[in-house]
């Protein structure tokens, strides 16, 4: 953008005037240059040719070459989508539109709603979310209900994986976890459903839960922690797995021998992790120690 006694224009990275310094104001957004001045509004694309569209109009590329989105603010604020030629797929009837992936978005109704549509503009997932989102690195997507406190997971062509009450989401670099007080749930990142044996196949004992309660089973299934915990995690790569009751939480080894009782009241949202009697804190900016301080 170039400025001349308080007149604007634009010129390319070669340094050629492409729009003349005569605009109050310039203004970049999406694939488009507007132009303002007291006379008249004026569209320009990147080659500073003059576009036949309105100032209303804003076009923005997405992460797929094929397709863009299209705001259109007119009459409010109104989000469709357009191929790469700028020929209408969506119209502007949305609150919202964001690309997903492949040929999904996300997209709003005017009471806030989040769902999925298809570049026909066919509804693939209800729009009754309140927060959608692709996992990073992940082809899963997660979507939740915040009245209900409800996590859904779904996989790339948006098969429902799970739905999960209360739920707290962990992304490893191979795998995601989720899980609540009475369940866990292991995906790779293509959204493949595995078990706690696949997860830690080194592992001697495994996490169960049997009528509300959870023990440690070994890889045949034979039980060899009783069924008394009301929250328990899998064995770290130290051989120690957190246990808790009555709001507090211990250790066992990986014979499934105790090495402190439930003893430590811990609020983190992190999840408990032990080196002998010792549970792990994370202080500052991801600062880690160990402590048996109560």
């Amino acid at each position: 953008i170039v400025e001349r006694s308080k007149k604007y224009g634009v010129r390319n990275i070669n340094g050629k005037e492409i729009i003349p310094v005569e605009y109050s104001q310039i203004d970049t957004t999406g694939i488009y240059i507007y132009a303002q001045n007291q006379e008249e509004n004026k569209v320009f694309n990147s080659l500073g040719e003059e576009q036949n569209i309105s100032s209303n109009i804003e076009i923005l590329n997405t992460d797929n070459e094929n397709y863009r989105i299209k705001i259109d603010s007119t009459n409010g604020t109104k989000y469709g989508v357009v191929n790469k030629n700028n020929e209408q797929i969506i119209e502007e009837k949305y609150n919202y539109i964001k690309y997903l992936s492949d040929n999904y978005f996300i997209a709003s109704a005017e009471n806030g709603k989040l769902g999925i549509i298809d570049d026909k503009d066919s509804p693939k997932l209800e729009l009754k979310y309140d927060a959608i989102e692709k996992i990073y690195n992940k082809d899963i997507i997660q979507a939740n209900i915040t009245s209900e406190n409800i996590t859904e997971l779904y996989s790339k062509d948006l098969q429902q994986l799970c739905s999960i009450q209360n739920a707290i989401v962990e992304s490893n670099k191979d795998y995601i976890k989720i899980y609540n007080d009475t369940e866990t749930k292991y995906f790779n990142n293509d959204g493949q459903e595995l078990q706690n044996t696949d997860i830690f196949p080194n592992n001697n004992l495994y996490s169960k839960i049997e009528n509300g309660k959870w023990g440690f089973v070994d890889k045949t299934g034979n039980v060899k922690v009783d069924y008394q915990y009301d929250r328990v995690t899998e064995f770290n790569e130290y051989g120690f797995a957190a246990v808790q009751k009555d709001g507090k939480w211990g250790a066992i080894n990986q014979n499934g021998e105790v090495v402190i009782e439930p003893t430590y009241e811990l609020n983190s949202s992190e999840t408990p992790s032990f080196i002998g009697k010792y549970y792990k804190v994370t202080y500052g900016v991801g600062e880690i120690y160990y402590t048996d301080k109560v």
